[in-house]
């Protein structure tokens, strides 16, 4: 399917259809019913930059270049809502979206996308901080098999059940996330109030405009002996994916913002049953009804990305890299087997047993929850990709119209692939190397995406011209980070 042009509808579901609530919903409603897609966005965004790859590089550098997460979260805030008018005018994921340009476009960003989540190398340091619970200490290269591989391969297990489970896939991690994102971001800030020093706090709001009393650097602080794989895995980290969060808009596909209300959604496989999934989206008339709801849906949008997607992945960075600052030495290279654990024998060694548990389970719930998040993800984006496209496929012997085989077809096949990744490496390695690679990805990505909504999307249904603006800040700002990544992975910059 490469076609252009939209099957045209009369309607575009209300918010107030499509969720049973009032006009103005009250904040309940909007909490447990109307919001959702950017609590999993939180809370898988936890687990990899917010408490790891941002941490080891505050610790490495100090707080002082905190900025960077003011304004990668900025770029990405931006972007996902400028996603979100297509997805929400036309009930496609953008992915899927992007066939309309040529087939092979959804391929071309798949392909990019697997240098990111094809490591899984959260899974891995969560079965660090495994080992560390059983050990009593810092795992080595030599308890790998025996004691952190068996949990890693528990959890992988644990995880292809969660989302096996439920109606709706979409739903059951929503419900997950709106658990453990909040209850590990509560007990993270209260630790970092009771175990931060004040001049650590200091240090993290000097931060904030990149100010380095220490270096007499007024603003913008960048360490002059920076390693770039560390450095750029932080600065991509920050919420979620860089240019590749067009990818969560699957999540409000199946959540049923706009449009996605008539397409359909994956249900799950345990529990859920089979649900006609169109391979392709429609549009509604513009009409000045029409028009109207869009924006509302916009509004929604907007304000679960302001309260949800923006400030709690700005505190989800803040807090937990004030425990590492004050639990680590400055100049500490975080790295080898410990991975996540070295916060977990830093508290210890600093705080005491009670602190350190407590930091422990909190990066372990964090970091399980983060592969489970990132184990839908990629599957439901090969999934939705394949289905819209081949319609030879639907049509098999052995997916029979149902997307639920064919999802749990990739899901089987990315598990197998999970068991043997995560011994390729060491866990921090596999999360750096992953997060890195978004900064070549972004630039690879948000042009299509640019270039899709612009030349596909009916005009009354676009975004406004400055999104455009801030995209090609964004697309500079990623290309810088990827020339440096990859002149110093050759050996060009050091």
């Amino acid at each position: 399917m490469g076609g252009t042009e939209f099957k045209e509808v009369d309607k575009l579901p209300s918010h107030t259809e499509v969720f049973n609530v009032p006009e103005k919903p009250p904040l309940k409603d909007l909490l447990f019913k109307v919001y959702g897609p950017a609590m999993i966005i939180l809370g898988v965004g936890l687990g990899g930059g917010e408490f790891l790859t941002g941490p080891v590089a505050f610790v490495r550098y100090g707080m002082y270049i905190f900025y960077f997460t003011i304004i990668t979260i900025f770029f990405q805030y931006v972007y996902n809502l400028y996603c979100l008018h297509y997805t929400i005018a036309t009930g496609e994921p953008v992915l899927v979206g992007l066939r309309r340009i040529n087939v092979v476009v959804p391929f071309i960003v798949l392909a990019v996308m697997l240098t990111w989540i094809g490591f899984p190398g959260w899974i891995a340091a969560t079965g660090t901080m495994g080992a560390w619970i059983t050990l009593g200490r810092l795992p080595t290269q030599q308890d790998f098999w025996t004691v952190t591989y068996p949990w890693i391969v528990v959890l992988i297990i644990l995880a292809f059940l969660l989302v096996a489970s439920g109606r709706k896939i979409e739903r059951t991690l929503e419900i997950v996330q709106w658990i453990l994102a909040p209850l590990m971001l509560i007990i993270v800030t209260i630790l970092a109030i009771v175990l931060t020093p004040f001049s650590i706090w200091v240090e993290a709001f000097q931060g904030f405009i990149g100010y380095n009393p220490n270096t007499g650097t007024p603003i913008a602080y960048f360490p002059s002996d920076v390693n770039w794989l560390t450095m750029a895995a932080y600065i991509v980290s920050p919420a979620f994916a860089m240019g590749l969060n067009l990818l969560i808009m699957n999540w409000y596909r199946d959540k049923g913002y706009g449009m996605s209300a008539k397409v359909g959604y994956i249900p799950a496989l345990i529990g859920g049953k089979k649900v006609t999934l169109s391979p392709e989206g429609y549009i509604a008339k513009p009409t000045e009804e029409n028009i109207n709801t869009f924006k509302k849906w916009v509004r929604i949008a907007r304000g679960e990305h302001i309260w949800i997607f923006f400030l709690g992945n700005l505190l989800g960075m803040l807090f937990p890299a004030l425990i590492w600052r004050s639990s680590l030495p400055l100049g500490t290279a975080v790295g080898g087997f410990a991975g996540a654990a070295a916060i977990s024998q830093g508290v210890l060694e600093t705080y005491g047993y009670f602190f350190a548990w407590l930091i422990t389970i909190s990066g372990f719930l964090i970091l399980f929850t983060t592969f489970v998040g990132i184990l839908d993800l990629f599957t439901r984006v090969f999934t939705d990709t394949i289905w819209s496209v081949s319609k030879r496929v639907r049509e098999s012997r052995i997916i029979k119209n149902d997307v639920r085989r064919l999802y749990y077809l990739i899901l089987g096949i990315y598990v197998i692939w999970a068991f043997y990744a995560t011994t390729i490496a060491a866990p921090l390695i596999l999360i750096q190397i992953s997060f890195s690679n978004l900064a070549i990805a972004t630039v690879i990505a948000v042009p299509f995406v640019m270039y899709l909504i612009r030349r596909k999307l009916p005009k009354p249904y676009q975004p406004p011209k400055w999104m455009d603006i801030i995209n090609i800040l964004f697309i500079i700002y990623a290309l810088w980070l990827a020339i440096n990544v990859i002149g110093f992975q050759l050996g060009l910059i050091k």
